[in-house]
């Protein structure tokens, strides 16, 4: 719509005219809104409109004047922005009338001055006064005087000065004034610094004060002291940056020139002098180099980045000079020792990056190139001579680390810092081993972000590969160190040298077998075998899987039988470390990856069956250790799927001999003994692992073999064990779909259903599930007969035990989930006492802050038994406001499950098919007219009434239940949702006009009843220009409940 107003050639009308005053007047209530983009366009309007029309008049103007000085020096951020906005709208429209209103309330002499630069200088004279206060108490200056809303007030009109526009009078006057806010700035920054630049800015309060204030109640306004100073120093940058952006063609001069009369330098972009220039540079370097504050480097990042990019391309040899020269200081070694060493060196990075990511492209990343030169120097002699080091060598080393991970994760630079990979790569791997922890760290962070270079990003659970011929292509220097690497760590391994190993093994893990084997020694990963095999040996278990993934690319086609009969000739007992990690070896040969790779044949895996089956010790309970004898039996059933995929099923057992299935179904029997005798109701992990490869086993078996008259079927053993394991998964999927199926006695019905109950007191999410695969009839007649179970009073203490106690994410949903159920098969008549404490239970999840699977479950809980629960003589209106609020979530989601709820299970009740709707925002429409014809007119009408208004002082259908306004929960939509109310405005137009169709059906009786709540509901709505509160509430329902809304926040007070 804005842009029908902003652009009326479109449609050769102006839809401006049709605007009236008071509306176009309450756009101002739209600058309160938190989303940004909206007080954008609503400028942009009242500024269209005030061209065709006078909006404000001088009365008008004058109050709004006051009440901008009031928002701008309030220590509400969000009343500061909206200050700023309206002063940058009334500048624009009024700008004589507000700098002179201005003057006034600062008590400024006016200088016949344009009023831009009249009113930074009344604002400036603010800003003193403000910063007087701070310097006698930062504690009290953040609350009373906390500066930054002038700030940026002065920021939003530096950006409307066009400085091309100026008289040669008006910019030395500009000059003038500049310079004046540049020290005032400087002077703000030094203030602030020592709580941003602090080593703990969080709880800094200054000392003095401390002895001033007292520490107990400093202590209490830390948060407020640290708001005020970041947001300051935040301004202050962007002021900064402001001035630096400001453009005017022609005004860069010669640096030959002669100074003229008066004047300090040259000037730099219309606005800044040289001189002026360093001072900016010398504030933005000191917060890149010394602030703590993530929030102050990052913003000061910003402003310097603009900086550099301006010197850079300056004609002005003295000026473009200047990064070059700001490299040559930063990479002496004298300078990284004396910085203070931190974490993540703070803004030391971004420092670089904002110098390096500006350089011309006609210098060939000339800087860059000089920068990483020194710095890999420096790092590589940090980690590599440990010995000799002092700690100003030390912290000089991790600068020079933290710096590199900088410039290797920035993706302006992606290509730029290739050549330097392999290096950065070599320091990474060499600081592992470090004695000192600072090195390490500021390693395994370079590591991460040379990872992410090199192999990409991780997407999902899967993870980014490159084949090996094309990594040591482009980093042939690193096959050789890579290699003498792994040699030193794998001899060591008695020592647990995982730190030395685990990152060899990381970068191999992430190399896949080139898609034809090469044998070139200078990219074969073939020397690397043997070592890799024994690192499978590891003490550190995320060696092992590393070694088990890296293994892959060393092997070829012919190789891989040979390599698989050495691993499985060396499982031994004694070893138990080496056995997982062989194990797991051949699990990722038999994987997907195995598979990819071109690895797996029949010969290969009968090869394996044979070999394992050999060692069926390690799957007997001789092994005490569960997590090999579980392995062991997830390799053979890798074995069994892989040979179903590469033969044809009628002649797989062609492929076994008859030992090698006796051997299996020997091992069936042991997972069968195992499964009935260990119990795993404390949910044991490592059991519950154990107990998942067991049946999945068995039913691989069984589904490629057939059943058996000497083996249970899988169903059964399932049956007989899920009661000591009821957390298996694999259990629950056999007998959820036994149950669903149809394949399972009364007697075992009646089990299960027994042991479900038993287990949701033990929190198991499973165990609803099942109850919810439950025949209708068990619900009802059949279950009263195998049961010993009241299924409203399970229904009700679910809703009791849902209320009142701690419960995991996943056990809610299930709950919930089975509440579907519940509602869908047992008698309204036998839980009609526990659904309105069901649905109060509900709403308390329908908000944005419960997880999105509960919420889903709730959409679609609403859909059961809807005529009756929305007919709760007590609920009616809790029911329908829950629908809406869910149709409005944040999540699509959600939207989504509720959207489908209402279309299959609402309004297609009616039996219209016509009113079947399609997308979130008809649903809304079609729902708000059904529920129109729902009720008798009256009762209709009190309902969408109470669904319209924050103030839910409404009655159940037909008089509604009260609903209490101080519960945040109860609010239709929250304060902060970043919709900025654009759905909410949609919703409430649609109720309006549905209100006014349901005024027109009531009669005498019913419509005086009706008057009586909008008067009772407007009673304290001021009306505008003179119209009648009740119509006009009525005609722009969205719009007055939103200007209720601000004047609610405009009133609040500050925290």
């Amino acid at each position: 719509m804005s842009d029908l107003y902003r652009n009326p050639s479109v449609t050769q009308f102006e839809f401006s005219t049709l605007v009236p005053d008071q509306l176009a007047r309450g756009l101002v209530y739209v600058l309160w809104d938190t989303f940004e983009s909206n007080r954008i366009i609503a400028i942009e309007l009242m500024k269209i409109f005030n061209n065709k029309k006078e909006m404000f008049s001088d009365f008008d103007i004058k109050y709004l004047s006051d009440f901008c000085h009031k928002l701008i020096t309030s220590p509400k951020y969000n009343n500061c922005s909206t200050g700023c906005h309206l002063m940058s709208l009334l500048l624009t429209i009024h700008p004589t009338q507000l700098a002179y209103n201005f003057t006034l309330i600062t008590g400024t002499p006016a200088r016949g001055l344009p009023p831009s630069l009249t009113l930074i200088e009344s604002l400036l004279s603010v800003l003193e006064d403000h910063m007087t206060q701070c310097r006698r108490s930062l504690v009290t200056g953040s609350l009373n005087a906390p500066m930054y809303g002038v700030l940026q007030s002065i920021n939003g009109i530096l950006k409307l000065i066009n400085v091309g526009g100026l008289s040669p009078r008006d910019l030395e006057e500009c000059h003038v004034v500049i310079n004046k806010l540049l020290m005032t700035c400087t002077a703000i920054s030094a203030l602030v610094s020592p709580v941003v630049c602090n080593s703990s800015p969080e709880g800094f309060i200054p000392n003095e004060e401390q002895e001033t204030d007292g520490g107990a109640s400093c202590h209490g306004n830390s948060q407020s002291v640290l708001l005020c100073c970041w947001h300051c120093m935040k301004e202050v940058i962007q002021i900064f940056t402001t001035l630096i952006n400001q453009k005017r063609s022609g005004e860069e001069e010669g640096e030959g020139k002669k100074k003229r009369k008066g004047t300090a330098a040259v000037s730099i972009g219309g606005l800044l002098s040289i001189e002026q220039v360093d001072s900016i540079s010398s504030v933005l370097i000191q917060q890149l180099t010394e602030a703590r504050h993530r929030g102050a480097f990052e913003m000061a990042y910003v402003g310097f980045s603009s900086l550099c990019e301006y010197l850079w391309n300056s004609s002005l040899p003295s000026l473009s000079s200047r990064p070059v020269q700001w490299i040559e200081d930063l990479i002496d070694l004298s300078s990284l020792q004396s910085l203070t060493q931190t974490r993540r060196s703070a803004g030391l990075p971004y420092y670089c990056l904002a110098i390096v990511t500006t350089e011309p492209k006609v210098n060939c990343n000339k800087g860059l190139k000089e920068l990483m030169t020194v710095l890999l120097k420096i790092a590589s002699g940090g980690t590599s001579n440990e010995e000799n080091n002092t700690e100003a060598d030390q912290t000089a080393a991790i600068h020079s680390i933290n710096i590199l991970r900088g410039l290797i994760r920035e993706s302006k630079l992606s290509e730029a810092v290739v050549p330097f990979i392999a290096p950065s790569l070599m320091i990474a791997l060499e600081g592992f081993s470090s004695k000192s922890w600072p090195v390490r760290n500021s390693c395994t962070l370079l590591l991460s972000a040379l990872v992410s270079r090199v192999f990409g990003v991780m997407r999902g659970q899967d993870e980014n590969k490159m084949s090996t011929r094309e990594f040591f292509t482009r980093f042939l220097s690193l096959h050789e160190f890579l290699l003498a690497k792994l040699k030193v760590s794998v001899n060591r391994l008695d020592l647990t040298e995982g730190d030395r190993l685990f990152p060899v093994l990381l970068i191999l893990s992430r190399l896949f077998p080139s898609q034809f084997f090469d044998d070139n020694p200078q990219i074969s990963l073939v020397p690397f075998q043997p070592y890799i095999l024994k690192a499978a040996g590891s003490p550190v278990w995320k060696c092992r899987v590393l070694a088990s993934q890296a293994l892959l690319p060393t092997l070829s086609p012919s190789s891989v039988v040979g390599v698989v009969n050495d691993i499985i000739a060396k499982l031994i007992f004694s070893n138990q470390n080496l056995l997982h990690g062989s194990l797991l070896s051949i699990s990722v040969l038999l994987g997907p990856d195995g598979a990819n790779a071109g690895l797996i044949s029949v010969s290969l895996i009968k090869n394996i069956i044979k070999g394992l089956l050999e060692k069926l010790w390690i799957g007997k309970r001789i092994n005490k250790c569960l997590i090999t004898r579980g392995l062991f039996i997830h390799c053979i059933t890798l074995c069994l799927t892989g040979l179903r995929s590469q033969t044809d099923s009628a002649a797989l057992t062609d492929h076994l001999s008859s030992h090698i299935i006796d051997s299996l179904i020997l091992l069936i029997k042991i997972c069968q003994d195992d499964l009935a005798l260990n119990d795993n109701k404390n949910n044991n992990s490592i059991l519950l692992q154990f107990s998942n490869y067991q049946y999945s086993y068995i039913s691989v078996f069984q589904e490629y073999f057939g059943s058996r008259e000497d083996l249970l079927s899988p169903l059964k053993v399932a049956l007989l064990s899920w009661k000591l394991h009821p957390f298996a998964e694999n259990m629950y999927l056999s007998i959820r779909e036994g149950l669903l199926n149809d394949k399972l006695s009364n007697e075992e019905i009646t089990s299960i259903v027994s042991e479900a109950i038993e287990e949701t007191n033990n929190d198991n999410h499973f165990s609803y599930h099942l109850l919810s695969c439950l025949p209708v009839d068990w619900y009802k007649d059949e279950g009263n007969k195998h049961l010993d179970i009241s299924w409203p009073d399970f229904f009700k203490k679910r809703i009791s035990k849902l209320i009142n106690e701690p419960l995991r994410e996943d056990v809610k949903v299930s709950i919930i989930s089975w509440f579907n159920t519940a509602l869908k098969h047992l008698l309204y008549s036998s839980i009609s006492d526990s659904l309105p404490t069901l649905l109060e239970c509900l709403f308390s999840y329908c908000n944005d802050s419960s997880p999105v699977d509960i919420r889903i479950e709730v959409a679609k809980v609403l859909g059961q038994k809807w005529t009756v629960l929305h007919n709760i003589e007590s609920s009616s209106v809790l029911y329908w406001r829950m629908v809406f609020i869910l149709l409005h979530d944040v999540e699509a989601e959600v939207r989504s499950a509720m959207t489908v709820t209402v279309q299959q299970n609402i309004i297609k009740s009616d039996g219209d098919s016509s009113k079947l709707v399609m997308c979130q925002q008809l649903c809304i429409k079609s729902l708000i007219d059904f529920i129109a014809t729902l009720y008798d007119p009256l009762t209709s009408f009190s309902l969408l009434l109470s669904l319209s208004s924050l103030d839910f002082d409404s009655s159940p259908s037909p008089e509604s239940t009260p609903i209490p306004t101080s519960s945040v929960s109860s609010l239709l939509f929250e304060e902060d949702r970043s919709n900025s109310y654009i759905e909410p405005a949609q919703l409430l137009m649609h109720i309006s006009v549905a209100l006014k169709s349901l005024m027109e059906t009531l009669d005498i009786e019913s419509c005086s009843l009706a008057e009586n709540k909008l008067q009772k509901l407007t009673s304290n709505f001021k009306p505008v220009d003179g119209l009648d509160a009740k119509e006009m509430w009525l005609d722009n329902l969205a719009l007055n409940n939103y200007y209720s809304y601000i004047l609610s926040r405009v009133n609040e007070t500050p925290q």
